[in-house]
């Protein structure tokens, strides 16, 4: 028996003990709450068993909730988490499936916890260099976003560019150019062409161009960014009005 499948056990038995204790006054919302209030705690502080523990009670009570509820998505977003901060993507899949599926009844519903597990997922299975599922993954996480908080929001445009790393990461450099292309015209619009949270689009944007041998194109990414590090030194960096670009889509 592997160290996973000895967890395994050992959290049923924790969850079947506590469950059988459950005071008989508490309703599923507030059990549910409660565990999954104390699971965030317990991950902050990274006991993760103790977290993975509180979150199978609170799933436990999710399971009497109508089908979309917006906790049942968020409990298995944070046991998915759990997984993953496990350095074990293959444990956080299904749970990352389960609360997709769960998503279907409720779209509109928040995928914060989600979005977060899917994520965290998918940088670890980039330190494994499995970069394949790594992209797979990124999109799903730029699409949920997306579709919740549009195309510009900060959220957004920060998994658009984690999406495009994972293009470069698995070589795709055509399909990681368009991303970088599109993400700063909606980074420009959104924070101004000199602010500094274009910075790392910038370089990131002049490497693959470098990688692709468009020289030219990418030491004018470098130059400019060069620059605005220069402005960000002397604390000169400037506010710049949105550009008026046309907006490209994901």
């Amino acid at each position: 028996m592997n160290k996973s499948d000895s967890r395994r056990l050992l959290s049923a038995a924790f969850v079947a003990v506590a469950g059988a204790s459950l005071l008989s006054g508490c309703g599923s919302s507030e059990l549910f709450n409660k565990y999954f209030d104390q699971s965030l705690k317990l991950l902050k502080s990274q006991s993760y068993d103790q977290a993975e523990n509180n979150l199978l009670l609170a799933e436990k009570q999710a399971m009497k909730m109508d089908a979309g509820d917006q906790r049942r998505v968020d409990v298995w977003g944070k046991l998915a988490l759990v997984q993953s901060l496990r350095k074990l993507p293959q444990d956080a899949e299904p749970y990352i499936e389960k609360a997709r599926k769960e998503r279907e009844a409720n779209p509109k519903s928040d995928p914060k916890y989600l979005v977060q597990a899917v994520s965290e997922t998918a940088s670890v299975y980039e330190q494994q260099k499995q970069y394949r599922r790594a992209l797979e993954l990124r999109q799903i996480a730029l699409a949920m976003q997306n579709g919740f908080s549009g195309k510009d929001s900060p959220e957004t445009l920060s998994l658009a560019q984690k999406f495009a790393q994972a293009n470069a990461m698995s070589g795709k450099l055509s399909e990681a150019e368009q991303l970088y292309s599109k993400l700063l015209v909606l980074e420009e619009k959104k924070f101004g062409k000199t602010s500094p949270q274009i910075l790392n689009t910038l370089n990131e944007y002049s490497e693959v161009l470098t990688r692709e041998k468009k020289t030219a194109e990418a030491s004018k990414l470098k130059a400019r960014a060069r620059e605005m590090q220069l402005q960000l030194a002397s604390g000169d960096a400037a506010k710049a009005s949105p550009a008026g670009n046309p907006e490209p889509q994901w």
